[in-house]
């Protein structure tokens, strides 16, 4: 004898997160020496959703696009930090659609090289 089919408490809602873009539930998080030469390192943070296929670094100087910075969890630290802020923010993306999660916390100010 079959029964009939009972929604579970919040299904429709995780049908719905896990058929949509990446959704950030965790911001990412920089770290790292904040000294010219020294690699910071930003973490993807933790998303919800259908698979996410990729994720992009894109580094931010005092609120403003690095040019050329690799869009990589890396960042080598450079002279036109010193003074600066640093930051990044994460894309993911999936067959869905990308989402960008909040900017990261600053770190900095970027000191010179010893």
């Amino acid at each position: 004898m079959s029964t009939p089919f009972e929604p579970v408490a919040g299904h429709a809602f995780m049908e719905m997160i896990l058929a949509g873009p990446p959704e950030v539930v965790s911001t990412p998080q920089v770290t790292g020496d904040a000294t010219v030469g020294q690699s910071l390192n930003c973490t993807m943070g933790v998303w919800v959703g259908m698979e996410v296929g990729s994720y992009e670094y894109h580094w931010q100087r005092d609120g403003a696009p690095i040019d050329h910075a690799p869009l990589v969890a890396d960042y080598l630290l450079v002279d036109a930090d010193v003074g600066a802020l640093v930051n990044c923010v994460v894309i993911a993306q999936n067959a869905l659609g990308l989402t960008a999660a909040d900017p990261t916390n600053e770190v900095g100010p970027v000191g010179a090289a010893p």
